[in-house]
């Protein structure tokens, strides 16, 4: 059960960051300890500024920032531990409206999640360096952009229990993404964008368990580039799938080690230009 105590906390900080509804909000909350509940709301006003730190060996803890305004920043920068897959440290943050800026940081312990939702006129940036966690970009509409960068074990960009609107989905307008996933055990890395001028990229390495990478880019200006460089045990190997349903179209897929490549660029539009280079392993191309 989340403290009492530090529920009124969380309600020092709404108030704290409502003060002056029509105008720019500023909300600056710091933590220590475990079972902490922050809750941020800036729903109203624009040119909001929310920075929330908790302590590296914190547990247990929720975050949550809202932001509805104009030229909205949020800054988290946690840590700790999650207890389960079903109470991880988790940090939620959703910005409506243009010129948001979102930078997530967690560091150090294990079963974190991260949920970053933006809507209109996107920029996102994640580091999350713990071990069985998850990280979730979800950006709807304008210039768009996000990178994310995992440095442990068996964390993923994306749900496994979602496999619909899981990892980084990016629809309309500029697009990017990025996705750099090193070291340790296990990566996953789902990336989905849907129209207009897009691009990629995802490296990932490490050794042990199989790593997956799932790219799809319904159409506009495509561009993929997947680099693993993984050591999947004996009998398995690393997947990569990238689907560009048509206009500009290129894929680039260098793999090293058991691997198995998937690429799909279906129509005429601006034509393909595939590589494939795998150290071992099959490629199917369609």
């Amino acid at each position: 059960m989340k403290s009492t105590i530090l529920v009124a906390a969380s309600a020092l900080a709404i108030a704290t960051s409502s003060a002056a509804l029509a105008q720019s909000n500023t909300s600056t909350v710091t933590q220590s300890g475990s079972d902490n509940v922050v809750d941020i709301d800036q729903s109203a006003g624009s040119d909001n500024t929310s920075t929330v730190t908790t302590d590296p060996g914190a547990q247990f803890n929720d975050i949550a920032v809202v932001q509805a305004g104009t030229n909205g920043t949020s800054t988290v920068t946690t840590g700790g531990v999650g207890n389960s897959a079903i109470d991880p440290n988790t940090v939620d943050v959703f910005q409506g409206g243009d010129g948001a800026e979102s930078v997530v940081t967690q560091q150090g312990g294990d079963r974190l999640s991260i949920v970053v939702d933006q809507v209109g006129d996107s920029y996102s940036e994640v580091l999350q360096d713990t071990s069985n966690s998850e990280v979730e970009v979800h950006q709807s509409g304008d210039l768009n952009e996000s990178f994310v960068t995992q440095t442990t074990s068996s964390s993923s960009v994306g749900d496994n229990d979602d496999m619909v609107d899981s990892g980084v989905v990016q629809i309309g307008t500029n697009n990017r993404s990025g996705i750099v996933q090193s070291a340790g055990l296990r990566k996953r890395a789902t990336v989905t964008q849907l129209g207009d001028d897009n691009q990629s990229d995802v490296a990932q390495s490490g050794s042990g368990r199989p790593t997956t990478v799932t790219i799809t880019q319904a159409a506009s200006g495509n561009i993929s580039n997947v680099v693993q460089n993984v050591g999947p045990p004996s009998g398995t190997s690393a997947n990569v799938t990238v689907t560009q349903t048509s206009d500009d179209n290129i894929a680039t897929v260098t793999q090293t080690g058991p691997s198995d490549t998937f690429i799909t660029q279906n129509g005429p539009d601006g034509g393909s230009n595939i590589t494939v280079t795998q150290g071992a392993g099959t490629s199917t191309i369609t």
